[in-house]
């Protein structure tokens, strides 16, 4: 092939690529067409918030439960004789909302739906609170003075178990804890 005959493709090629890649930028949405945070809810004092399998969302408030359907009604959740109620309005009670797990190990699972919290009062542990909003102590974790954060573990690592982490002294502990309530360290 001559030459000139190359100059000339390579020119075509160079052309369409540059062709192609000013559609490609101009095909991307602009910063008016990005999803934006807009104000839905007022709720003062959230410390965490957690979203239902059939998409209604739990929130704790100021040492508080409500449940929030997707249409934004809100309504107290787990706060008769037997809910839940945290030891002050602005304990940091994280909580996180399990799926259906069976844990490997002790061959039981959790329930679907049901809501795990820290509860920070002494001694330091954890509350189940069922669908239907009624709160039992799960499980008291010794050795730590406070806790300050729980997870559940989705993929199997820790035996599909709540991880919760405490410190005492400095240090902290991670607890997996299984569907039977008892902790390892």
């Amino acid at each position: 092939m001559p030459a000139s005959t190359t100059r000339r493709l390579v020119r075509v090629l160079v052309a369409v690529c540059v062709a192609l890649a000013a559609a490609c930028v101009a095909a991307l949405p602009t910063a008016a067409d990005q999803p934006a945070w807009a104000p839905w809810q007022r709720i003062p004092g959230v410390v965490d918030v957690g979203a239902r399998a059939d998409g209604s969302l739990v929130v704790m408030a100021a040492g508080r439960l409500f449940s929030v359907s997707p249409s934004g009604a809100m309504n107290s959740f787990a706060q008769g004789s037997d809910g839940y109620v945290a030891g002050s309005a602005d304990a940091e009670s994280y909580f996180v909302l399990v799926p259906a797990l069976t844990v490997d190990a002790s061959a039981c699972s959790f329930e679907d739906g049901d809501l795990f919290l820290l509860d920070l009062t002494s001694p330091p542990g954890i509350v189940r609170v069922d669908p239907a909003g009624h709160a039992t102590r799960f499980t008291t974790l010794a050795g730590v003075d406070t806790l300050g954060g729980i997870a559940i573990d989705t993929t199997g690592g820790f035996g599909h178990r709540l991880l919760v982490t405490g410190t005492h002294a400095n240090q902290t502990t991670v607890f997996a804890i299984d569907c039977q309530a008892r902790a390892r360290r």
